[in-house]
């Protein structure tokens, strides 16, 4: 029973410490190119809904992976961008962690259904069906 006990925590303890590195950042540069390595000379990933090179811009969210090499920090797209690069690295000097909003507490929407959609999902409210938070535009972050 003792090792039952203690395999399970020691399951929970790996699982919050992977969460816990989740971090959403927001860019602060304007086309900062996103790699597909940790270097200045890795290849810039391309992104076929924009049909050009992967770039971040200004205000973008972006979530981070926890992995962090060489002042990069390896970001996905995680449902904040329409893109389809998925994860690269971006130079850590144009990411900063983003603030969750205050009104929605980071969920984005509320649970009031969407008037746009009238809970089928829309681009408004980010397919969730739901009311979108009008103070982070239903990102969650600011």
């Amino acid at each position: 029973m003792k090792k039952i006990l203690c395999f399970v925590i020691l399951l929970m303890t790996i699982s919050l410490s992977a969460s816990a590195q989740k971090v959403v950042y927001k860019c602060t540069g304007d086309k900062v190119r996103v790699r597909a390595g940790a270097s200045l000379n890795a290849k810039v990933l391309y992104d076929e809904i924009a049909g050009e090179s992967a770039y971040l811009y200004k205000g973008n969210f972006v979530v981070g992976t926890g992995k962090k090499q060489n002042g990069f920090i390896q970001v996905t797209n995680e449902k904040l961008l329409e893109t389809t690069w998925g994860t690269g690295w971006v130079s850590a000097q144009f990411l900063k962690p983003a603030q969750r909003c205050s009104a929605c507490g980071g969920k984005g929407h509320f649970s009031k259904t969407c008037t746009m959609c009238k809970g089928d999902g829309c681009m408004e409210c980010g397919d969730t069906g739901k009311a979108p938070c009008q103070k982070c535009w239903g990102v969650g972050y600011k």
